[in-house]
């Protein structure tokens, strides 16, 4: 990408595309609270049958209480966002 962004064309395409996309990436964490509301029984349930061990780690929330693990998902997706205005902004 370093390459692609040297030509101007290149970046005004990806902020012009950023311009158009952004709006739906706002509106990932109200769809992230719903989301977790609605799976929220079912996610109780599923680690009752499947239950997680601490050496099976990926991740890092996987012995998160499920609202944390939802508050760290949405604080990671808003921090790419920030850094996604911030680079395409730059162009």
């Amino acid at each position: 990408y370093d390459y692609l962004m040297g030509f101007d064309a290149f970046r005004q395409r990806v902020r012009k595309r950023w311009e158009e996309l952004r709006p739906a990436f706002l509106e990932l964490p109200e769809y992230i609270d719903a989301r977790a509301d609605w799976i929220r029984s079912s996610e109780a349930a599923n680690h009752q049958r499947w239950p997680v061990y601490p050496r099976s780690q990926v991740n890092g929330d996987e012995q998160l209480p499920f609202d944390e693990a939802v508050a760290r998902m949405k604080s990671a997706l808003e921090e790419r966002i920030r850094i996604l205005n911030a680079t395409f902004g730059a162009y």
